[in-house]
């Protein structure tokens, strides 16, 4: 029997292989989606409850949980139609923050916190790391499809996370990926979407008129001439020759209104007794918002093509042994301008309205002596840029079962390989731009940019390997209404960066988990970890945790409750570590120093100078967590409440010593100096239930983070205010501003050696010695704890399902700084937006938010100061969809099982006080996208 349940597993796993096969050969762009809520039951609770929940390296009963976990199903992620994972998360998950700079198609992730810190990825139990290129992430971990994710985890206090040791103090954001088919047998489901994108939230460009009205005004403010005459202001205005007076949109000009994106899918699931796998094949392509010449027989848009397969495949040799192979390939091609994406949304920012015209008169390419870069002209005759990313991972691992040795012991072996690199193409060009002086008289002219031919150049920009070992044993039992779980488990994780010696994390650790009459619970664990980067004596360290759980719903006196179905008390406490070692920092380097002459000739010999001083003292990060925690459901279950208080005090960060000098004659060596505290409240609540054929569920979830230096190893202040040591981390500083100088106080405190006139910046002089300067600078920034949040509800009736996630942000300020906030520019040729219409003037004094403009940097009014410092809260409208699923019995063919239409959006709207950019993305690197997507499922 058990031979031929063996041959009919193998013989559904090829069946389903060479089906995938075959669809994709017939139509490749056809997509497959399996087990989804797309062809099923969308709208899904997001709170559904689990018995068992994932931990870290194995899976807990729900209610022996102690430690401080934050869980997400993963179907709840498929209505958001983006490329990285990272950017689903938002708003969903309490004590996780997301921001996002940059929109652009690839490198549009955003920076995760988890209580102030940035987690580290854990994917099926392995620590995984991006394959980087300076700061930038070539491939980021989390750059997979929604449909294939099972559950995300977050490990927030010391006690779910200490078994990583070194590695855990920042939290851990955990994704345990699909690993069979929900339903029994095998089945294949196929989706294809499509939408459209567009820019929010950009910033507006004077017209060319405002622009030289307000820069003939500089001038004046700055004691020069004016360059603008009536007739060019007139002819501006007018707008009859747009050769010789241009007024150009280089938003419009350069980019598209919208551009389209794509994603198909093909996923395959089986569930049999002995076998259960998942397979998933996905191909996206997202467009960049760069118009194109068809002058040019290739693309010069940013175009980003990704395919990802993923197979997981758990098979059961016996009744006491199983193994399991989990495969990933990933594999890019990204398209980019010739200049590069980022110079020239920069370029289209601080290019002004009437720089030039986008061509001249008969059509060659148009730029003048200040502006010879035509952004038009770097979006498409600049040739282009082409990348390609591979990247693969395999993870083998067997698991036995020892119940003949103790009962419900076992022990596990894994092995996991994971290679990447990137390979660049450069295929850029110059283009021919020409300035007429009389747009009418072509026999005149200046050639400000030249043509070049293309290179064919080619190289590895970055590579990565991660090599990861494990073995672990643990026990599992249950009896009467007692528990037990314990394990134990080392681990060696072997990461190889480009040309880099190999960094190598040992790990061994142990966690014992023991409930008691199923009203207590304890928790212990540990780990001994270490990093090979340290000095010898500074490597390994011991970290451990211990927690406590108090089950009340279990007790006699709350037994037999109505109201409560679940109310439960944790607490923890544990230290864990961040090793952060340099590149073997604690050893002194040497390097090429000056030239010695001997004698009278020319004889020389180079010398030999001391590199970076060593520190050989460095170690470890380190913090101890408190967390305390509610957990309460009532009404069966159908309500629910959450609340977690934690406490993090970090020690031994790494900091340059305040106390230093310049005699020093070298760069001082960072140390394990700083101290800082993290605290805050979580909360997590909502409701769901049903009315007949109607379904319905709301949610919400709110963070706050404080943040205090508790010691900043700092030169002595003259005054508190000017001290670092029990401010906020990270928090804005500089001058406090108190309105503008007018004719009636221009004799108050100015920056030294600055006479100040009307309309200029007027500071705070905090010391009151009548002298502006570096002792009246100050926290400047909301000190308040960051408060962020999300909303989600959803509502199913039959076959029509609708849901929508709003998130949002309080207390958090922004600095706007740089060109795109002073009028043209630290060196006055750049643009100007319409926000300078708001400076000082004599008839504006009493309503002006900016100071009056000038030529250039101005040494008053460009200090950074609270005047600059804006209120960054928003709501944003993050994720909506709308669907319609038709159940199988009505569809004509027998073939498929179900069907669902869904229509979807992310960043829909936002809602915010700041409205000179978009609040979350205010530098404008490349704008944040609103995403209209559409698609349809069937399951097979």
């Amino acid at each position: 029997m058990r031979k031929k349940l063996l041959f009919r597993s193998k013989k559904t796993i090829y069946s389903c292989l060479l089906a995938s096969g075959v669809l994709l050969a017939g139509n490749s762009r056809a997509a497959f989606f399996q087990d989804s809520t797309r062809a099923s039951s969308p709208a899904k609770d997001t709170a559904t409850i689990k018995p068992t929940v994932p931990v870290l390296y194995s899976q807990q009963p729900r209610d022996r949980v102690v430690g401080a976990i934050g869980y997400l199903d993963g179907k709840t992620l498929e209505s958001a139609p983006v490329s990285l994972l990272a950017n689903a998360f938002t708003g969903r998950l309490a004590g996780l923050y997301s921001s996002q700079t940059n929109g652009a198609p690839r490198f549009d992730n955003p920076v995760l916190s988890l209580r102030g810190r940035n987690p580290l990825v854990v994917i099926d139990g392995i620590p995984r790391y991006n394959l980087t290129n300076g700061d930038q992430a070539l491939l980021d971990v989390l750059n997979v499809n929604p449909e294939q994710i099972e559950s995300v985890s977050l490990l927030k206090d010391g006690l779910s996370s200490v078994m990583l040791g070194n590695r855990a103090m920042d939290g851990v954001l955990m994704i345990t990926t699909r690993a069979k088919g929900t339903a029994q047998g095998s089945t294949i489901s196929v989706t294809g979407q499509a939408g459209l994108q567009s820019a929010i939230g950009m910033r507006k460009s004077l017209s060319s008129y405002d622009f030289a009205s307000l820069y003939n005004e500089a001038l004046a403010n700055s004691g020069l001439a004016p360059v603008y005459t009536p007739a060019q202001l007139s002819g501006y205005q007018n707008g009859t020759d747009p050769y010789m007076f241009p007024n150009v949109d280089w938003q419009h000009a350069a980019m598209r209104d919208n551009a389209p994106l794509q994603r198909y899918t093909v996923n395959a699931g089986g569930n049999y007794s002995n076998v259960k796998y998942f397979l998933s094949l996905d191909y996206q392509n997202q467009q960049g918002l760069f118009k194109e010449s068809p002058a040019f027989a290739y693309g010069t848009n940013i175009n980003y093509n990704r395919y990802v397969f993923r197979s997981n495949i758990e098979f059961n040799v016996d009744k006491n042994m199983s193994l399991f192979a989990n495969l990933l390939g990933n594999m890019q091609d990204y398209v980019q301008p010739g200049v590069g994406y980022a110079p020239i949304m920069n370029n289209i920012l601080v290019t002004p309205n009437n720089a030039t015209p986008v061509t001249n008169v008969q059509g060659s390419l148009a730029g003048s002596r200040v502006y010879p870069t035509n952004p038009y002209a770097d979006a498409t005759s600049s040739g282009y840029l082409k990348n390609n990313l591979q990247a693969a991972s395999v993870d083998v691992g067997l698991k036995q079962k020892a119940d003949g040795i103790i009962r419900g012991s076992w022990i596990k072996g894994l092995l996991s390989y994971s290679p990447s690199y990137e390979h660049a193409i450069d295929r850029s060009r110059g283009y021919d731009a020409f300035n007429y002086p009389v747009a009418s008289d072509t026999t005149r002219y200046l050639r400000v940019s030249t043509k070049s031919e293309q290179p064919n150049t080619d190289a590895v920009v970055a590579r990565f390997q991660q090599a990861y070992f494990e073995l672990s044993t643990g026990v599992d039992r249950t009896w009467n209404n007692n528990g037990l779980s314990a394990l134990v488990l080392a681990s060696y994780d072997n990461g190889q960066s480009n040309s880099d010696l190999n960094q190598v994390y040992k790990t061994l650790a142990a966690r014992v988990n023991y409930s008691y009459d199923r009203r207590f619970v304890f928790e212990l664990a540990g780990a001994y970890s270490g990093n090979n980067r340290f000095g010898p004596d500074n490597r390994f360290d011991f970290y451990p945790a211990a927690g406590f759980s108090w089950l009340l719903h279990n007790e006699s006196f709350l037994k037999d409750s109505r109201l409560f179905s679940e109310l439960k008390l944790r607490a923890s406490y544990g230290r864990v570590g961040n090793a952060n070692p340099g590149y073997y920092s604690y050893r002194q380097t040497y390097a090429g120093g000056g030239t010695y002459y001997f004698g009278g000739s020319a004889t020389s010999v180079g010398g030999i100078a001391p590199g970076a001083v060593a520190n050989p003292n460095r170690t470890v990060e380190k913090a101890d967590k408190l967390n305390l925690g509610l957990d309460l459901g009532f009404a069966r279950q159908r309500g629910w409440l959450n609340i977690d208080y934690y406490n993090n005090k970090q020690f031994d960060l790494l900091q340059v010593r305040g106390d230093n000098s310049a005699v020093f004659g070298n760069t001082y060596p960072v140390e394990n100096l700083g101290k800082n505290r993290y605290s805050g409240i979580e909360l997590n609540t909502g409701w769901s239930d049903h009315a007949g054929p109607l379904t319905y569920n709301i949610s919400a979830n709110l963070s706050t983070v404080s943040s205090k230096i508790l010691f900043n190893d700092e030169a002595q202040q003259a005054y508190s205010w000017m001290q670092r040591t029990g401010s906020p981390v990270n928090q804005i500083r500089g001058y406090v501003a108190e309105g503008f100088f007018s004719s009636g106080n221009l004799g108050a405190a100015a920056i030294e050696g600055y006479t100040p006139v009307a309309g200029d910046v007027k500071y705070m002089d905090l010391n009151s010695d009548g002298v502006i300067n570096a002792s009246d600078q100050k926290v400047i920034g909301n000190d308040k704890a960051l408060m962020f949040y999300g909303a989600s509800a959803g509502i199913r009736f039959k076959g029509i399902d609708v849901s929508i996630l709003f998130q949002g942000v309080k207390n958090r300020d922004i600095l706007t700084t740089g060109d795109y906030q002073f009028a043209f520019g630290s060196n006055g040729k750049m643009n100007a937006y319409e926000r300078a219409l708001n400076r000082w003037t004599p008839a504006t004094a009493a309503t002006a938010t900016l100071p009056r403009v000038t030529i250039a940097s101005n040494p008053n009014n460009f200090l950074t100061s609270s005047l600059y410092v804006r209120n960054g809260d928003y709501v944003r409208l993050r994720n909506a969809e709308i669907g319609f699923t038709v159940n199988g019995k009505y569809l004509p063919s027998s073939v498929i099982k179900g069907l669902r239409i869904f229509v979807n959006g992310q960043n829909l709207a936002t809602f915010s006080k700041y409205k000179d950019a978009d609040p979350e993305n205010y530098t404008s690197l490349y704008p944040i996208q609103r995403i209209i997507n559409g698609g349809l499922s069937v399951k097979l």
